[in-house]
């Protein structure tokens, strides 16, 4: 029941406005109800809330790694890529062996068009923690926007290693062979795509390119 979570943080705020825990929690339920919302204005006005309180436990809690992590997120989800880095990267200054930091630096720096920053911060998670399969499709992205295709495909090949039931997984290898003209190679991923997930709108339309390309 978030709201009235929310309404029992709000409550220790006030009473104690200088201690860390409930403007912290406070700012994770605002997180919860912005996932929640049903529509997007309301989606925003909780992402902002939880920015205006996590600034808040941030001032009373600095080092705080949970927090500069969270904030960046909301920052992100609001389009202020910016300042999402400048937290994600006080995340990372705190805890450098964070592979989740580094995964969403890689993110930020994506959205920006920085692809070798992105492809820079994939790996520094990848070191940490070598079994990301969802971290290996952002970063197999990447490479696609760069049009490295080869190793974009490499990077499909390992999450599917990693997890053989990712649909999404088959659905970028199979815009990327056909981007690479393999329209057979493309055609039966988008087929595996369509077995994990019949009702992938994106399979679907991929499979018919593949079928008129053939």
């Amino acid at each position: 029941n978030f709201e009235a979570a929310r309404e029992s943080y709000e409550q220790a705020c006030k009473i104690n406005p200088y201690i860390f825990r409930p403007h912290y929690n406070l700012g994770v339920t605002h997180q919860m109800l912005a996932a929640v919302a049903k529509s997007v204005k309301q989606m925003e006005e909780h992402l902002f809330k939880a920015v205006s309180v996590y600034l808040r436990a941030i001032t009373l809690e600095p080092e705080d790694f949970e927090t500069n992590l969270n904030i960046s997120a909301c920052y992100f989800q609001l389009g202020k890529h910016d300042l999402a880095e400048q937290y994600c990267l006080a995340a990372i200054r705190i805890n450098p062996d964070s592979p989740q930091a580094y995964s969403n630096l890689g993110i930020i720096y994506d959205s920006l068009n920085r692809h070798h920053d992105a492809i820079a911060a994939f790996r520094n998670s990848l070191d940490i923690d070598t079994r990301q399969p969802k971290l290996l499709l952002n970063m197999g992205s990447s490479y696609m926007r760069q049009g490295l295709l080869r190793q974009a495909m490499h990077c499909f090949d390992l999450a599917l290693r990693q997890d053989a039931t990712l649909g999404a997984a088959y659905e970028l290898k199979g815009m990327c062979a056909y981007q690479m003209k393999e329209y057979r190679q493309s055609l039966e991923a988008y087929e595996r795509a369509l077995l994990l997930d019949p009702r992938s709108a994106i399979a679907h339309r991929g499979l018919g390119v593949a079928c008129m390309s053939l």
